[in-house]
């Protein structure tokens, strides 16, 4: 059996969503004048992690997802940088400029792309996703891109 298709996440596999997204969040706070620390860090990983799941289990739109992540890391610290919806926006700014792909992922799509069609399906958030391809110089690679947020229902359904 020839496949014809291959399939990528883009989080964690052709970019470093961790390392980035932990940057965003510190340079987020600087924006507004505050600090973060690994402390702060940590517990919005947690946080993250919780809107994330409720997210993918259809518990939680996208649209309460950017903000509510923040109105609950900003209850859980006692601070408050900027009112949730005006931080989300910035962190997701961050998210973008900061963004950047692992090393050999532009050959390893040239070569790929020569035998197969590629495909990109992500659990990420529409202001995110396609701006970074673009930055990234990635979307032409992908015969289609899929991003939850744009059809409305989370990766594994």
């Amino acid at each position: 059996m020839q496949y014809q298709w291959l399939l990528f996440d883009f989080d964690n596999t052709l970019v470093d969503f961790t390392n980035t997204s932990k940057k965003a969040l510190f340079q987020s706070f600087i924006d507004y004048g505050s600090e973060c620390t690994e402390k702060i860090y940590a517990t919005y990983k947690d946080i993250n992690h919780q809107v994330w799941t409720a997210f993918e289990r259809g518990e939680m739109s996208a649209e309460r997802l950017r903000p509510e992540r923040f109105a609950r890391l900003f209850a859980a610290i006692e601070q408050e940088p900027a009112s949730p919806p005006v931080f989300s926006k910035r962190y997701l700014e961050n998210l973008v400029a900061l963004s950047h792909a692992y090393e050999g992922v532009h050959n390893l799509l040239d070569t790929l792309g020569q035998r197969f069609q590629l495909g990109l399906i992500t659990n990420g958030l529409k202001e995110v996703q396609r701006p970074r391809l673009d930055l990234l110089r990635m979307t032409h690679y992908f015969n289609t891109i899929i991003v939850s947020d744009e059809i409305g229902v989370a990766k594994r359904d």
